[in-house]
């Protein structure tokens, strides 16, 4: 009798061993589940906004909870300094580019603060750590410009410049000596200011409004910089500043910043051509000028020497950006001249506007059809289009090419110009002979599908 209550007390032990393990086995399941779903099933974000980021994979097991993932936003590249963009065919959508960790190392000051000279153009950073933080009212340094060093952080240096304290990347800082600091402080002898007949101009790019005629000045307090395209009234100047008038204020701006105003987007030959003049002041790579009336198209226009189409990925100024320049594949020579540049969508700038020109054109539009362009040894700036038509993404690549033949540089045959208007969307009825001038615009079309598609809009000019 004794030894089956034992079996029974047993059995029953067992049973209510089973069922507890059973129960508990359910529980965590159904917890373990609910925290993959909630803590690690994150969503995937935008293909736009995740070039070069894998998207982490959820397995049967979860990831350790101190892993973070950080999506990279288009917002993370904005002109980054000593960062190669990828070839950019269709527009200026910004890319991602890796981020730098160096805010997490230890700051060391220097004992005695050092002078610096920038070996190249950079960013002005509030961190040390590259991000789109730039400091108001100076947003970046130029090439050769000399900065107080007061410590370093990662591979950034802690700097003063024009009386602003911020981080450069220390490949861009050539150190020096110990730094005379109240001679660097220092208001130069900068002359006399002299009065000028009062007259207004242009923004011809953003521009530092200075309280007094010299480069590394204070910026204007409450207008630290002015933006492209706004009306100042210049009063007076002084060596290589003009003194002008904005908003009630009262400063200083570099002459090369200042154009003739652009009329809203009105142009004329003798615009181009001054505005040819101006820009090759700055930059001698100038080659040109190109506008078009009722658009936003008024660049100057590039050329790279050394054959690697510097400006397929930097500003006419120098300075890497994917929405690029205005270029000439070859420097212009003969009577056919090829003109590129972006589609820049996101920005609508650069040749995105030639879309707008195509569209309004082919719903009947009598305008878009003159484009002011002043070119180095072209004696025409004034040019008509004749012909234009859009590629679809699977056109043969021997298209481009043969619209954009060398051996046109010196004359165009019938054949060629009957191909083009043949193709043409909209019959505009100019004739068009082989002594021509011919310039032929090209830029990626809206049917732009990827990197290999051949969606191109083609617009062709005559002199005259």
């Amino acid at each position: 009798m004794e030894g089956k209550l034992k079996k029974t007390v047993c059995l029953l032990l067992a049973a209510i061993m089973f069922l507890g393990i059973f129960g508990c086995s359910g529980s965590v399941i159904d917890e373990g589940e609910g925290i993959i779903d909630i803590a690690y099933a994150e969503p995937t974000p935008a293909a736009d906004q995740t070039q070069g980021v894998q998207t982490p994979e959820v397995g049967n097991t979860p990831p350790s909870r101190d892993v973070t993932y950080m999506w990279l936003t288009n917002e993370m590249n904005v002109d980054a300094p000593n960062r190669p963009f990828p070839e950019v065919k269709e527009d200026d959508e910004e890319k991602t580019v890796p981020y730098d960790f160096d805010q997490s190392a230890e700051p060391i000051t220097y004992e005695t603060v050092l002078l610096g000279t920038m070996s190249e153009k950079t960013r002005f950073c509030t961190k040390a750590s590259y991000s789109p933080s730039a400091i108001k009212g100076c947003r970046e340094i130029g090439s050769k410009e000399s900065v107080l060093v007061y410590g370093e952080q990662g591979s950034y240096y802690k700097v003063e410049y024009a009386f602003f304290t911020g981080y450069v990347k220390k490949d861009c800082v050539k150190l020096g000596g110990a730094a005379d600091i109240e001679a660097f402080r220092a208001i130069p002898d900068y002359g006399e200011i002299t009065s000028v007949e009062e007259h207004e101009r242009e923004t011809g790019s953003m521009t530092y409004f200075r309280t007094h005629p010299y480069k590394n000045s204070k910026r204007v307090e409450g207008c630290v910089e002015i933006p492209r395209g706004k009306t100042v009234k210049v009063t007076g100047e002084c060596g290589d500043f003009y003194r002008i008038e904005f908003k009630s204020k009262t400063g200083f701006v570099p002459k090369s910043d200042l154009v003739l105003p652009s009329g809203s987007g009105s142009y004329s030959a003798e615009y181009a051509q001054e505005r040819y003049a101006w820009a090759d002041a700055i930059n001698p790579d100038t080659v040109g000028w190109i506008c078009l009336n009722g658009t936003n198209i008024d660049y100057p226009v590039m050329y790279d020497a050394s054959g690697n189409y510097f400006y397929n990925d930097h500003t006419w100024r120098g300075e890497r950006s994917s929405a690029a320049s205005i270029y000439v594949y070859t420097r212009p020579a003969g009577r056919f001249i090829t003109i590129a540049g972006h589609n820049s969508r996101k920005s609508k700038t650069m040749f995105n506007r030639l879309h707008k020109a195509q569209d309004a054109i082919k719903n009947g539009s009598s305008g878009y059809r003159t484009f002011y362009i002043s070119l180095e040894g072209i004696p025409h700036t004034r040019w008509k289009l004749w012909a234009f038509y859009e590629t679809q993404e699977n056109e043969p690549e021997s298209t481009r090419r043969y619209n954009t033949l060398s051996f046109l540089s010196s004359s165009v045959n019938r054949e060629w110009i009957e191909y083009q208007l043949s193709r043409s969307e909209v019959n505009l009825g100019v004739d068009v002979s082989t002594g021509c001038y011919i310039i032929t615009l090209i830029t990626c079309g809206d049917n732009y599908d990827s990197a290999d598609a051949e969606s191109r809009l083609y617009m062709f000019l005559k002199a005259g």
